[in-house]
């Protein structure tokens, strides 16, 4: 005896089924083409994603807050809705598919132990009966912490952690991106009404050599900032003000631009600062403390900038730490040329 079924029916609601998860934003949002950058970083970490994209096991994305982990083909709530902590039936909803867990180093202990029991055995209980049913999902899970570090610490299950770091991808930071942060400023810059402006060479170098601690989120929050509020050309000052005040307060490193000493006020600045450190020698803030005290109130950045280029010109010697700046043979000898 054979009994023959129309299939139709089940096919068509699968279809259905799928079409209202996408009405409610189940989808990924993201692919390939979404990722930005030219570096040899970026694009190789793009083509180790596109190998690991095949394979049917458990991964896990490392990488710091703002990097763009969710721009490797999932994205928060990606086919499933997943949300932090996860809710009722999603790995029901995301059975034959995959869930995304974000900043999985946030997951309780409780999570964690449910977690492991459906990477192991496959099967989840149904919250408020005691019916097995059996899922068939890829794990795709993404932090910003240290999970090792965290299982030494206790605060992570070492069985999850194992299970889950079958495959792991690492997202490198901005900052370790060298050619993309100048890439990237244009493309955010197309994106945005005003079109692409021109920038001073001083803000170029600028960003070139800020941490970007916030990543392509705080790139891409600072190029929207300065793109809308300057006119035709973007200076120093359009920068949002939080990143010179932290740029300004970092200790003095060799390796930071210097832009060219220019206007009046920053001639009278140094020949201040010149005449000051040649009664003793000084530290960045008790030179400012005393510009102040005459009318001579610079920004610390701007300060910052002016004791470089007083430096490069060989006038006085930066060292680090509480050694401050001193003024050399140079500087004694042109003192006197430069004060009006």
């Amino acid at each position: 005896m054979i009994i023959l079924k129309d299939v139709t029916k089940l096919i068509n609601l699968e279809t259905s089924y799928r079409t209202q998860l996408a009405k409610k934003g189940h989808v990924t949002r993201y692919d390939f083409s979404n990722i930005l950058g030219i570096s040899p970083a970026i694009k190789d970490t793009i083509e180790k994603a596109k190998r690991i994209a095949s394979i049917d096991k458990p991964t896990l994305i490392v990488g710091e807050s703002g990097t763009g982990k969710e721009l490797f083909g999932y994205a928060e709530g990606a086919f499933t809705g997943a949300r932090k902590g996860g809710r009722q039936g999603l790995f029901e909803m995301a059975n034959r598919g995959t869930l995304f867990l974000d900043e999985i180093g946030e997951m309780s202990f409780e999570t964690q132990a449910k977690l492991l029991r459906v990477l192991e055995e496959k099967e989840v209980m149904r919250l408020g009966s005691g019916e097995i049913v059996s899922v068939d999902v890829r794990i795709i899970a993404a932090t910003n912490k240290n999970l090792k570090d965290l299982v030494r610490q206790g605060k992570f299950r070492a069985d999850l952690f194992f299970r889950l770091n079958t495959i792991t991808l690492h997202i490198p930071a901005l900052r370790n991106r060298p050619g993309d942060i100048d890439y990237l400023t244009r493309c955010f810059m197309e994106n945005e009404s005003c079109g692409i402006k021109e920038m001073d060479e001083s803000v170029h170098r600028f960003m070139n050599s800020y941490p970007w601690e916030g990543n392509v989120r705080e790139l891409k929050n600072c190029v929207e900032f300065m793109v809308n509020i300057s006119q035709d050309r973007i200076h120093m000052s359009h920068l949002p003000e939080y990143m010179l005040e932290e740029d300004a307060s970092a200790e003095y490193s060799p390796g930071l631009p210097v832009t060219a000493v220019t206007s009046r006020l920053d001639h009278d600045v140094s020949i201040r600062i010149l005449e000051l450190l040649s009664q003793k020698n000084m530290g960045r803030r008790s030179l400012a403390s005393n510009l102040r005290e005459e009318g001579l109130a610079v920004s610390e950045y701007r300060l910052r900038t002016i004791l470089e280029d007083l430096s490069q010109k060989g006038y006085i010697l930066l060292s680090p730490g509480r050694r401050g700046a001193s003024l050399t043979v140079e500087g004694s000898r042109i003192l006197p040329i430069l004060k009006p």
